[in-house]
């Protein structure tokens, strides 16, 4: 499942972009607007007697504007980030401007036609993730996919159901024809009074995609490529998490995927704990993670790195985080990780973070 190539659709950013334009011109007096902000500074430091060094000081800035109608709401953003790295969205302070990676987001529409849970919630354009995500085993927190979804949600006085269903076009540098994302998922959560809950749930990723080439006539111009192959992918998720409100919260989860349509190498594991909120000013919350993710479980571009996860690896991560002021929160975070095939090999990093909101 590796595809270093996936690159997100240009076209259908600018036409996300057209179309939050046009949803803004014609609504109603009723269309509340709210600036965001985000902006986040991560100094790093790592150990590898393997490969080079990626120390320095990293930015990721995201600027935007969300519109609130009674029915829709629109949201666009522009910030750092690369086009063939979803999962990267940061800039290296100290390289060239030219290298400066600023692009499209997000540009969305959700619409919500009745409030009747039978009926969806419907989301298009380029989007956050809209999948319930107990980590970030399968989607990294920059990944933005583009496409459409739709989202049911029935909600009871200690019951939440949960259903998303979604399909994301791509295409590649490498692969000619375009590359194809359905997804389902459902999840199942119970409340508790003093704000405990439990979760269970369970996804389908089915990801289709046909290898060509690109040829010529005897003319010497390029012909329509020719599809050599298809390859499916068929990752599945399944997860439970839960929260117990002691004298201060207590988090646990644990996350599984499983490619049925890969051979080997094809299971992702990810468990953590999480000690206290850091969501009030002087909030303090401590958590630890451990993932093991096989080369062909999940999609290898979707996948984060920046503290040594990614595929075929082991890692062990720790974060201590707390929250300064109402939109400023400091993080460290230390990160164990190791090539699955290479033991003897370890890497160690270390972050440094800050990072301000506001508006989200």
């Amino acid at each position: 499942m590796h595809r270093p190539g996936l690159l997100v659709n240009p076209l259908a950013s600018l036409l996300t972009g057209f179309t939050f334009v046009v949803a803004t011109a014609v609504a109603d007096d009723a269309l509340e607007f709210h600036p965001t902000f985000r902006l986040r500074l991560r100094q790093q430091w790592s150990e590898n007697v393997l490969a080079k060094s990626e120390d320095g000081l990293r930015l990721r800035l995201e600027v935007g504007m969300t519109a609130h109608g009674p029915r829709e709401t629109a949201r666009i953003v522009i910030g750092t980030g690369r086009p063939n790295s979803p999962a990267d969205a940061e800039a290296r302070l100290g390289e060239n401007v030219e290298d400066l990676p600023i692009t499209l987001r997000v540009a969305s529409i959700a619409w919500r036609p009745s409030a009747n849970p039978a009926v969806p919630n419907l989301i298009i354009g380029k989007m956050e993730p809209p999948f319930v995500r107990p980590s970030d085993l399968i989607w990294d927190e920059d990944v933005r996919p583009e496409g459409v979804a739709a989202q049911w949600r029935y909600t009871t006085r200690r019951i939440d159901g949960l259903g998303t269903i979604g399909a994301f076009p791509l295409h590649s540098e490498v692969l000619s024809h375009p590359t194809w994302i359905y997804s389902v998922q459902t999840a199942l959560r119970h409340r508790w009074p003093d704000r405990s809950w439990f979760m269970g749930g369970a996804g389908l990723w089915y990801i289709k995609s046909q290898h060509g080439k690109t040829g010529t006539n005897s003319a010497g111009d390029c012909e329509a490529s020719e599809p050599i192959f298809t390859e499916i992918d068929r990752p599945l998720e399944g997860f439970l998490a839960g929260c117990w409100e002691l004298y201060f919260p207590v988090q646990v989860f644990g996350h599984g995927v499983y490619n049925s349509g890969a051979e080997h190498s094809n299971t992702a594991w990810s468990a953590g704990l999480v000690i206290g909120r850091a969501q009030a000013v002087h909030g303090l919350e401590l958590s630890a993670q451990w993932r093991r993710v096989e080369s062909q479980a999940v999609v290898s571009t979707f996948t984060g790195d920046a503290y040594g996860a990614g595929p075929d690896r082991s890692e062990w991560r720790l974060t201590l985080r707390y929250r300064l002021w109402r939109g400023v929160l400091a993080s460290l975070i230390a990160s164990h990780a190791h090539l699955l095939r290479e033991h003897e090999s370890p890497e160690w990093r270390i972050g440094l973070e800050l990072e301000v909101e506001w508006g989200r």
